[in-house]
């Protein structure tokens, strides 16, 4: 993660935001304003202007010891991607208006750094169901793992049958890097369309290699999206702005999408939602689906031209 200098004489750093295309949603009115993201991550600090007056009090510590903090910065970084205010300072996020649940399922005994701070399964179980208590439209999980078990399995399908979209990252290369790790796969096969599983891309629209794992050929594939993995700009717990890479920050942006879309049609269900993100991507890749971009790249102004008529 690398520091970023401020530019222009303090113009905003929105280059990752446009790099989605989701200035057509802010056209057609939608900000997120009244959505609720699910962050479960390594918490939030609380005190940013990104997040000013629109933390929900269901927000909490699922070990019951921290408070509302972030030990590692890594839960910060991806709710500003998902919901960072758009307030011509610094950078904003996808749906700039949505209210954050940041729900921390880090394991204190081994959290050390934004990029070494693993869930274990008790906590992020505790989490998906203080994120249906709270009543979210999306559930964003930035990490991923090669296990799972039938208890994180039953959790997702809770969520699910609740109507909330998960969007889980696929992994940064680790594994069988040809395929999401194990819990991305499981999670989508165990609530088909109602699970997106996060891969990345390059600025130039190219798949990453060194960064993503790709879609693969498991009916996993079916629900595998792109998003920018590689230099994504973001705000730091110290409400600096950084540049982060991996699938982390690929879920955070198709979480705001979400939220987005949500708000615009708010009568659609988390799993119609789901299938307008997959089937308005941009192409990349073999001509159509394929074992690398999966169903493509997000395109949030291609979801909202199909958006069917409010009402």
């Amino acid at each position: 993660m690398r520091l970023l200098p401020r530019v222009g004489g303090g113009t905003p750093w929105q280059y990752s935001a446009r790099r989605w295309e989701v200035d057509a949603a802010y056209r057609a009115g939608a900000t997120g304003r009244g959505v609720k993201i699910a962050i479960i991550d390594t918490g939030i600090t609380p005190g940013l202007t990104e997040f000013s007056s629109r933390i929900d009090p269901a927000s909490a510590d699922m070990a019951g010891t921290r408070g509302l903090t972030d030990p590692s910065g890594h839960g910060t970084l991806m709710a500003s991607v998902a919901l960072a205010a758009r307030d011509s300072r610094g950078m904003h996020g996808v749906a700039p208006e949505a209210t954050l649940v940041s729900l921390n399922a880090s394991n204190p005994a081994t959290c050390r750094s934004a990029d070494d701070c693993p869930a274990s399964a008790e906590l992020l179980i505790r989490a998906i169901d203080a994120a249906i208590d709270a009543k979210v439209r999306v559930i964003n999980i930035s990490a991923t793992t090669d296990v799972t078990h039938e208890t994180l399995i039953a959790a997702v399908r809770r969520a699910a049958a609740a109507g909330i979209v998960t969007v889980i990252s696929a992994g940064n290369n680790n594994g069988d890097a040809r395929q999401p790790l194990l819990l991305s796969r499981s999670f989508a096969e165990a609530a088909p369309g109602w699970v997106i599983i996060a891969g990345g891309h390059d600025t130039s629209g190219a798949f990453d290699y060194q960064l993503a794992n790709r879609a693969g050929g498991s009916p996993a594939a079916a629900w595998y999206l792109t998003a920018l993995s590689r230099d994504v700009v973001m705000t730091d717990r110290n409400g600096s702005l950084v540049r982060y890479s991996g699938t982390s920050p690929a879920a955070a942006a198709i979480s705001g999408a979400v939220a987005l879309v949500a708000q615009a049609r708010p009568n659609l269900t988390g799993a119609q939602i789901v299938t307008l993100l997959l089937a308005n991507t941009t192409d990349a890749g073999t001509p159509g689906p394929d074992n690398v971009f999966g169903k493509g790249i997000l395109n949030i102004a291609a979801i909202f031209t199909a958006l069917p008529p409010a009402g």
